[in-house]
């Protein structure tokens, strides 16, 4: 990614970029420099002085998308709420919080994934992201294990599987519904993830009654 400003008023300008940048995608749903220097109130020239390429601006305004969402999630994907309000809240909560972000920035998040064969950048932001959130989903889903309150098995694959759930929301179908069905996506990673004991103990009290 570019090189961070050395005085404030450089990172001022840069910030507005890309605020910018993420402000025009969200709008058109595409990169444009033109349109984004305007939006920032600034020459198009100065958006090049800033940026070699487009993808750069998107390298940043992405690495800001994938910063809130891992912020989202790493204060909420953890034993303590897990512990303070059960698997099903918090699963529910945690993927309110993912649609915010996609419903806000989603067409920014595709339009960056679409990028990654051919910009280095966009790929070095993803990437240390995606490895971040890795990482926050392995441990929560070890120390869940620790407490009893997640499911046995290989934590690593347990928490690619939670990812690929929680990315998927980024999908261009978000934009289709006025309403997800929260419901149906909460029971398939709460069976996911619950220990394999409780689902057998709810399926022998169903069988009770």
């Amino acid at each position: 990614m570019p090189a961070e400003p050395l005085t404030r008023k450089a990172r001022t300008t840069r910030d507005a970029l890309v605020g910018a940048t993420r402000e025009v995608v969200r709008r058109t749903g595409s990169l444009t420099p033109d349109l984004i220097a305007y939006s920032a109130d600034v020459s198009t020239a100065t958006f090049y002085t800033y940026f070699d390429t487009k993808d750069d601006a998107l390298a940043l305004a992405f690495d800001q998308v994938a910063g809130e969402l891992g912020q989202a999630m790493g204060d909420l994907l953890t034993v303590d709420v897990l512990l303070d309000t059960g698997l099903e809240s918090q699963v529910r909560a945690v993927l309110e919080a993912t649609v915010v972000v996609f419903r806000r920035d989603g067409r920014l998040w595709r339009l960056a994934v679409a990028r990654l064969p051919e910009a280095p950048a966009v790929g070095e932001a993803f990437r240390r992201r995606q490895e971040e959130a890795f990482a926050q989903a392995a441990r929560f889903v070890r120390l869940g294990q620790r407490a009893g309150k997640v499911r046995d098995g290989e934590p690593d694959a347990l928490a690619r599987v939670l990812m690929m759930s929680l990315y998927g929301l980024g999908q261009p179908m978000l934009e289709a519904y006025s309403a997800m069905p929260l419901d149906l996506l909460v029971g398939m990673i709460v069976g996911l993830l619950e220990p394999q004991s409780s689902t057998v103990n709810t399926t022998d009290r169903e069988g009770d009654r």
